[in-house]
């Protein structure tokens, strides 16, 4: 009942807050860790609308943390499966080990962590960014069509402490750290619906004279990424979402 009334139960990425407006927050987070799908990837050679990404993407990304069905992942012993804990939010973007005999593969179940993060291309070639997923500067343009990621709980530090992927759709990446600044707000959204708040918050960060990364002139120049808190069955009213536009550190 929690998840439909909007309650959180699942571990968050931690941030220092560094000042908040009326309208937005700016955040400083640490390094994270993160296992992204590429709807290139997903949809290859396929036409596919831009909302697919959100349940094809999320049940890869789920079959790998192992919150449906057996984990699809490879412990970094290689000995079991390793259940990963889920984690909030969700953003909307095979081990090799030596030869011994004999090879005993088992998936590891991973938490499951919030919020989901998306970012997409849009037509006018926007670099929104999953949480600055690739690259270490984390500003990139996406590839088309989208990236949908789930953060890793925090025990894993680094991609090489992660359970690997069965699925070579899912890319384990390491985010570094980075300044955002957040707009919050509630209800159902996708990348097209959630662009409106992106671009208030552009505008508000314009008119306060905050630096934004790479110093764009719109949002179609701007490294930026949506961010849900809640499982789709949630109350449109509780639900929990963020846009974030990052900005220079």
């Amino acid at each position: 009942m929690g998840s439909v009334l909007g309650k959180i139960a699942v571990e968050t990425p931690q941030f220092e807050l560094l000042k908040r407006t009326d309208s937005y927050e700016i955040r400083k987070y640490g390094p994270l860790v993160a296992a992204e799908v590429r709807a290139s990837e997903v949809f290859a050679g396929q036409e596919h609308k831009g909302n697919k990404l959100d349940s094809t993407g999320f049940r890869l990304l789920a079959s790998y943390i192992g919150a449906i069905g057996k984990p699809a992942n490879v412990a970094v012993s290689g000995e079991r499966a390793e259940s990963i804990a889920m984690t909030s939010p969700v953003v909307n973007q095979p081990e090799k080990i030596a030869m011994t005999a004999p090879v005993v593969s088992r998936a590891e179940k991973v938490a499951m962590t919030a919020p989901v993060v998306t970012s997409d291309t849009t037509e006018s070639g926007s670099r929104s960014s999953a949480g600055g997923l690739r690259g270490q500067s984390g500003a990139m343009k996406t590839e088309e069509g989208g990236v949908m990621a789930f953060y890793l709980p925090s025990k894993y530090s680094s991609v090489e402490s992660a359970p690997k992927p069965l699925d070579e759709r899912v890319h384990l990446v390491q985010i570094p750290p980075r300044k955002v600044a957040v707009a919050i707000f509630s209800g159902n959204t996708d990348m097209r619906r959630s662009r409106t708040q992106a671009e208030e918050l552009f505008a508000a960060l314009k008119v306060d004279q905050i630096r934004m990364k790479g110093d764009p002139a719109s949002l179609d120049d701007a490294v930026w990424w949506l961010a849900r808190y809640n499982p789709p069955w949630s109350l449109p009213w509780t639900k929990r979402n963020e846009v974030h536009i990052e900005l220079e550190s």
